[in-house]
């Protein structure tokens, strides 16, 4: 989960610093590689931590239960994602009804690309500071099992 994690935030970390007018391949590309990477890291690893930590007879809806917060996860992730977008568009816009603005964001204006970009990079940072908090969650079960082993050893 650790790996993952580091997988996750990486990729993000590398759309979040993305200069505008950068080829493709050298940051996107590497973030396309790292973050499914991440996703099949982190699925098989919470399904082998749950359906372990239960007996036979629930690891079935031990695995129900991580594909269904799985899901969630990724619903209400990019739910917060876009509402960080959104208000950090509307925030750059400078405008107090942004409502009627937000017809205008569609032309490619410097300014308009500017203050889109603006937005986007807010969601990515959002999703790097998601990250580090999996890293950090991830690396706090890796030192209690570690620390548990070492107890174990001793014993």
């Amino acid at each position: 989960m650790l790996l993952s994690m580091t997988f996750f935030t990486s990729g993000a970390l590398l759309l979040a610093t993305m200069p505008l007018h950068q080829t493709y391949w050298a940051q996107t590309f590497v973030s396309v590689l790292l973050m499914p990477g991440a996703m099949n890291l982190s699925y098989p690893a919470a399904n082998m931590l749950m359906s372990s930590a239960l007996p036979k007879k629930e690891q079935g809806v031990a695995a129900s239960l991580v594909s269904t917060l799985v899901n969630y996860s990724i619903s209400v992730g990019l739910g917060f994602a876009g509402t960080v977008d959104r208000y950090t568009t509307d925030k750059a816009l400078g405008r107090l009804d942004a409502q009627k603005v937000r017809h205008d964001m569609w032309d490619s204006e410097a300014g308009t690309v500017q203050i889109r970009l603006k937005g986007l990079r807010a969601s990515f940072w959002f999703a790097v500071g998601l990250g580090c908090m999996g890293m950090v969650v991830a690396g706090v079960f890796v030192a209690v099992v570690e620390r548990r082993k070492r107890a174990a050893v001793r014993a």
